[in-house]
């Protein structure tokens, strides 16, 4: 098939603006600043914040790619010495202060992690302005929900035990089902 690149990535980035599928831009000026690197800025609306905010699907991705490069499993890497990757180190005391707890499940206008999130705690801003990323508003409005509700980390989904689904009823073409595999088609 012979494609017409101009022609096929116009008609690539219509069905994507049709969509309203996040796309990301990058700010000409922060490209021509050689100090600073690119900032991505995404030209779509947030989302809603979901009733339930969950780690594994909503806090998990925000802190890989944010928070465990400097507060994770590595000491190496953690000259704070606070960690975040698990529930018992997260609501423990910081290092730095006996008095601040990293976070405080349901409530966290107490939690100083929380705090440094949205830049109103007694330390730097997290993640620190030099970081790669940034985080968004709706990352911050799903931390705030997440801590509202308890901070519930879970396991890491690899991790979890395999459980077997239970196999659905069938009333129509019950004669085709020979095999519980058959039962999902």
């Amino acid at each position: 098939m012979n494609f017409n690149r101009p022609r096929f990535a116009l008609a690539t980035l219509s069905i994507l603006a049709t969509l309203s599928i996040p796309v990301l831009t990058c700010s000409v000026a922060s490209i021509a600043d050689a100090d600073e690197p690119p900032t991505l800025v995404s030209t779509s609306k947030s989302p809603v914040i979901p009733e339930q905010v969950t780690f594994n699907a909503h806090i998990r991705p925000i802190m890989s790619n944010t928070c465990f490069a400097c507060h994770g499993p590595d000491a190496e890497e953690n000259p704070s010495g606070y960690r975040i990757d698990s529930f018992a180190a997260a609501t423990s005391v910081l290092p730095s202060d006996d008095e601040a707890v990293g976070i405080k499940p349901g409530d966290p206008m107490h939690s100083e992690a929380f705090l440094r999130i949205i830049d109103e705690g007694n330390g730097e801003q997290m993640p620190p302005a030099e970081f790669r990323h940034r985080l968004t508003d709706y990352d911050k409005a799903l931390f705030r929900r997440w801590i509202e509700q308890g901070a519930k980390y879970e396991q890491h989904w690899s991790y979890a035990p395999i459980v077997r689904p239970a196999v659905p009823a069938v009333n129509t073409f019950a004669d085709k089902v020979h095999n519980p595999i058959d039962a999902l088609f």
